[in-house]
């Protein structure tokens, strides 16, 4: 595999016999910005969910985040041996809109996978969430590899326009009426809205009438969210949980088995300011000890902004149940909470948390842990959101010691 470096432009002198005469002719060499040599005798290839700071959101392509990820990482640690290969771009749901959330795969010389932490952790633009030794790069998917120019292909509905845009119909919008907007909190899997209960519009719209909400609603199965900050401090609380989460879906499942599926979520904005979040899930618990391996936690910032992550957390894995269990792990306040306000047009993040949560029916258990050293501060609205929402949700709020994790896990969450 060929990785260049650089563009240059080099003289080169011919000396002709025939004649006696040089000629010296200006030859151009063309290099790519972001792909660089490997040295060994093997690469080494690893998935990355991550961001990248620095890239304009009109400006965002799979090319953009390669070329600036290869410049950030060899201005800040001297290496030209760790290039990426984006396979996709992820929405920041308008939050940090400077933050560029990847998927893509790593190619280095770099054998050890702490190592490339550390390497990566250093470059101040770059954050991660998940990092995973891989034997291959899959190929990268064909939709985002070509673009027609001669014409605009609009997707569902969409009309394609003479100056080379498209025209969306309701509940569509994008370039190229890529992203089906699902009312009510509705959930799109890639083929229809799934909508909460007492909604069965084809975009969970409104409509004049609707069935007898018993008649619409499906008691038999559930998703256990797990929302957990990658702070560096929750790094303890994600080991006990993880230890005690078998005997906790145990007890919840009790002998009904009516857990569908498991998501995962992860996220933190770090200390420099970088937002970065992780998802995945499975049908099977085991499912996520793949994901738990290979986790990235940083140093965060001093705000988080939890809430509308929260919110995101049961909608953006397919496949999501009504009457779900919302578990949330956070050291710290959510530093995108207001003040209480009683008139929902205010259209706050906790009004809208508030609303997804009703609308689903689930329920949000908020652990909220600390330390003799390092209590949480609950005098603010940082930390009272919490507690209104849990009150306003029938929901549940524990502040405990870190060391009392394992204790809630196998005892208080795992009751059905």
């Amino acid at each position: 595999m060929i990785n260049w470096s650089s563009i240059t432009l080099e003289k080169m002198t011919l000396k002709s016999s025939a004649f006696g005469c040089e000629m010296i002719l200006p030859v151009l060499i063309v290099l790519s910005a972001h792909w660089t040599p490997v040295t060994g005798a093997d690469p080494f290839h690893y998935e990355v969910h991550g961001s990248l700071l620095g890239i304009p959101e009109d400006e965002r392509t799979l090319t953009a985040v390669e070329t600036k990820f290869y410049a950030d990482v060899s201005s800040a640690t001297h290496r030209k041996d760790i290039s990426l290969s984006v396979h996709e771009l992820k929405s920041n749901f308008g939050v940090y809109l400077s933050s560029t959330i990847f998927h893509g795969y790593v190619t280095t010389s770099v054998s050890n996978r702490s190592e490339l932490i550390s390497l990566l952790k250093s470059v101040p633009t770059i954050a991660l969430a998940y990092v995973a030794p891989v034997d291959s790069i899959p190929s990268r998917p064909t939709n985002l590899l070509f673009q027609s120019n001669a014409a605009i292909q609009c997707s569902g509905d969409g009309i394609p326009l003479p100056n080379n845009t498209c025209l969306c119909p309701p509940y569509s919008s994008g370039k190229n009426c890529e992203t089906v907007l699902c009312q009510n909190f509705g959930v799109w899997d890639g083929r229809r809205c799934s909508c909460p209960p007492g909604y069965y519009s084809k975009f969970c719209e409104n409509r004049g009438f609707r069935p007898a909400i018993e008649n619409d609603i499906d008691l038999s199965s559930r998703s256990l969210v797990i929302f957990f900050s990658l702070a560096t401090s929750m790094q303890q609380d994600f080991q006990s949980f993880r230890a005690n989460l078998a005997t906790m879906v145990d007890g919840m499942q009790s002998s009904s088995n009516d857990i569908a599926n498991y998501v995962f979520y992860g996220f933190v904005l770090t200390d420099t300011n970088v937002l970065t979040y992780f998802i995945g899930g499975g049908r099977q618990l085991s499912s996520l000890n793949l994901i738990f391996d290979s986790l990235v936690f940083s140093l965060p910032a001093q705000q988080q902004p939890f809430l509308y992550q929260i919110m995101q957390a049961p909608f953006m894995y397919g496949g999501s149940r009504s009457f779900s269990n919302v578990l949330v792990f956070v050291d710290s306040g959510a530093g995108d909470a207001t003040a209480a306000n009683a008139l929902f047009s205010a259209n706050t993040p906790e009004q809208q948390l508030m609303s997804s949560i009703k609308v689903w029916h689930n329920k949000l258990t908020f652990i909220v842990s600390q330390t003799s050293a390092n209590p949480i501060d609950t005098s603010g609205d940082n930390f009272d959101v919490y507690r209104r929402l849990a009150e306003s949700t029938h929901g549940d709020l524990f502040v405990v010691d870190k060391t009392e994790i394992p204790a809630v896990s196998a005892q208080i969450l795992c009751l059905p």
